[in-house]
């Protein structure tokens, strides 16, 4: 029986790059298996310089095997390489342990890349074994693979599917695709999830492909927001998995939000509260030995309950065994409850608040109004000391009554009780964050990654040209200049035309809470306007304090 227990809201999901059949030859310069001795870094350097070797007018002059590869392997080498390929990568011996390897899986949710012959094989082997299942494939005509999304039929239905597709920038050729599906519990038909999946640019080893990575990352997440937007679901938990062909998400974290900073795009929750599945190395041939595949998920709506182990390999993949050069990622997740949620909103809070605590990663907008709802027993859009006080013994922090004065001592004094409203208590935290940050000399190590990329001198400064430039290779949208140039003239603090690290992260972390303050703030003006009026002001947080006591 499969893992899915809608009335827990418990779930699975696996995720595989199945090599494609199109790519999945031995006889490539990335591949070369059995080969004996193995062939070494400057063979395979050569080899690849043969491989892409073009004439004045941009033929191929070496193309087909074994025209690139003859020189170097000599025939003994070459026939076992052969034999290897016929072994170990021909599509009627993998498509079979392909089928009985998904045949195994008792996930919920499965999502599969470099995914090829879905008319012929995968629609029809997914259907037969319980899955629903959308397609896309990659915009570039010669290319036959693409995404898959694949759904238990008995426990989910889909709500809505879309895609995007993108080059290595913005007016680059469209050469990759991610898929996004909205799917429904049918036991619960008030609840969703939106999964994604993906593939981005190749060659993890070389840098300066960060870049195209990081455009492509943002292109993602600017589609999410649009598409969670237009079926209302941005409140919906999110999962994205892919091979990301790089060995750290969080760069690529860092960067997006950067970009969608800059270009005034709405953020869309997964992106500040994205963890990753742990796992070791994920794809282990002669030529690289990397973990570049990913499950990640939205940890502030998802908890993660379980990963299976993956195999330490000390051998090439594909083999007799596993019959992609990647290996699967599978994890078991449930939902948070909304209580349980508040919850870990207000224990963030007060650990920031803490003198002797700094988080990297700052509450978003949204959870910091989960932390003050839950501090605000009453319902009457006030916190009070006691308030505190007692949700702190809820949450089993050890508080002490001085240190909830001083933070009481933040905010103004109201008669005849002092007590805080929601933009106080969100000013309060915002403030002491980037106190913390400051004192303590810590940033988001996403934005600290980010700034290392763009800063393409290694000064460990960035000049506004050298940010500028690198927001026009990465945005992906067209930029306006003049916004850009008034956000880097904000970014400045001290107007000396060089950014800081730290006057980069402050102005980061800032521009979601700047934004939710300000929002916030004209609701106050607005209600203490009732108020004189002589109306009562609705309370934001009493819909879901009322929900939360029910």
């Amino acid at each position: 029986e499969h893992s899915a227990s809608t009335a827990q809201k418990r779930f699975s999901v696996f995720h595989y790059n199945v090599l494609a059949d199109q790519y999945g030859s031995n006889l490539q310069p990335w591949f070369l298996m059995g080969a004996e001795p193995p062939v070494s870094n400057e063979e395979r350097k050569h080899m690849h310089e043969q491989f892409y070797a073009r004439d004045s007018d941009g033929r191929l002059l070496n193309k087909g095997w074994p025209n690139w590869s003859a020189d170097t392997l000599g025939p003994e080498r070459m026939a076992q390489v052969e034999a290897y390929d016929v072994e170990n990568f021909s599509w009627e011996g993998r498509s079979e342990k392909l089928r009985a390897k998904i045949a195994t899986v008792r996930s919920d949710v499965l999502t599969l890349v470099e995914c090829d012959h879905y008319q012929d094989f995968w629609s029809s082997t997914l259907d037969e074994l319980g899955f629903d299942s959308v397609w896309q494939k990659r915009p570039r005509d010669s290319s036959t693979d693409g995404c898959c999304i694949a759904w238990r039929k008995d426990t989910f239905e889909l709500a809505g599917s879309s895609s995007v597709s993108f080059g290595n920038s913005l007016d680059g050729a469209h050469d990759r695709v991610c898929l996004f599906s909205l799917l429904r519990w049918k036991r619960d038909p008030e609840q969703t999830m939106i999964v994604a999946t993906t593939h981005l640019a190749r060659n993890p080893e070389d840098k300066r492909m960060a870049w195209a990575r990081g455009y492509q990352y943002a292109s993602i997440f600017k589609k999410m927001q649009e598409f969670s937007a237009q079926h209302d679901a941005t409140a919906s938990p999110t999962i994205l998995t892919g091979d990301l062909n790089c060995g750290d998400v969080h760069e690529l974290a860092g960067v997006t939000y950067a970009l969608l900073a800059f270009t005034a795009s709405p953020v869309h929750p997964l992106l500040w509260t994205v963890e990753d599945v742990p796992s070791p190395v994920t794809t282990v041939t002669d030529a690289r030995d990397l973990r570049i595949d990913y499950i990640l998920y939205q940890s502030s709506q998802l908890r993660l309950l379980d990963t299976k182990p993956l195999p330490i390999l000390d051998h090439v993949i594909p083999c007799r065994e596993h019959p992609s050069d990647h290996l699967p990622l599978q994890a078991s997740f449930t939902m948070k409850s909304d209580w349980m949620r508040h919850e870990e909103s207000a224990r963030k809070w007060v650990q920031c608040i803490s003198e002797d605590s700094t988080l990297l990663r700052p509450l978003s907008a949204e959870a910091v109004q989960r932390a003050f709802s839950y501090f605000d027993q009453d319902g009457n859009g006030r916190i009070t000391l006691e308030d505190l006080e007692r949700g702190c013994v809820r949450l089993g922090i050890a508080i002490k009554d001085a240190e909830c004065d001083v933070i009481m001592n933040m905010c103004a004094e109201h008669e005849p009780v002092r007590s805080m409203n929601l933009l106080e208590f969100g000013q309060t935290y915002y403030n002491h964050m980037h106190q913390g940050h400051r004192a303590a000399g810590t940033a988001a190590p996403e934005l600290q990654q980010a700034f290392a990329l763009f800063d393409q001198d290694g000064s460990g400064t960035l000049s506004v040209a050298e940010l500028t430039l690198a927001l026009q290779k990465l945005a992906p949208s067209s930029l306006d200049l003049e916004h850009v140039q008034e956000c880097l003239h904000d970014m400045d603090s001290d107007d000396d035309g060089i950014i800081s690290i730290s006057e980069f992260t402050d102005w980061l972390v800032g521009q979601n809470m700047n934004q939710w303050l300000n929002e916030h703030a004209a609701q106050e003006i607005h209600a203490q306007a009732r108020k004189r009026e002589g109306e009562t002001p609705r309370n934001p947080m009493a819909q879901i304090t009322r929900r939360r006591r029910a």
